[in-house]
């Protein structure tokens, strides 16, 4: 059985992405924030859904646009519905196509996580990720598109 946890904006990857060439001008600044409360409910039934990863993804959005480095361009913002994991690899893999040397990335998400027990030891220590709107979004998935 999948364990469900609650990430009120408890992941936050930042990193500075590597391309080939330089960015003239100096380097872009680029972040993806997603808050997921309500879900598809094939994927997380209705008393699942959560209520504050909305307003923990608009929130850091809207500090990082007030900031001067980030535009509201430069920044995705995903909330349940919009923050399917297709359209949530997309911004990712988006972001990291179009990186050179410098760039900075910050990725947010606030939604359900979750793990399933090592069949060996049945603990919580492996096979986790976090949940978008219609399905798991696994670590080595993330791990891959962050890459």
């Amino acid at each position: 059985m999948k364990f469900l946890h609650s990430f009120s904006a408890a992941f936050l990857a930042t990193a500075v992405l590597a391309a080939s060439g330089a960015r003239a001008g100096g380097a872009a600044h680029v972040a993806v924030c997603v808050g997921v409360n309500k879900y598809d409910t094939d994927y997380v039934p209705r008393d699942n859904w959560l209520k504050g990863c909305v307003a923990d993804a608009s929130n850091l959005w809207t500090n990082l646009t007030q900031r001067g480095e980030w535009t509201p361009g430069s920044a995705t913002l995903l909330l349940n519905g919009a923050a399917t994991k297709d359209a949530i690899r997309d911004a990712i893999t988006n972001a990291a196509a179009a990186a050179a040397p410098g760039d900075v990335f910050v990725y947010t998400h606030s939604s359900h996580g979750y793990s399933w027990p090592d069949e060996e030891t049945g603990a919580y220590t492996a096979n986790t990720g976090i949940c978008a709107y219609d399905g798991d979004y696994e670590d080595f998935e993330l791990a891959a598109d962050l890459a």
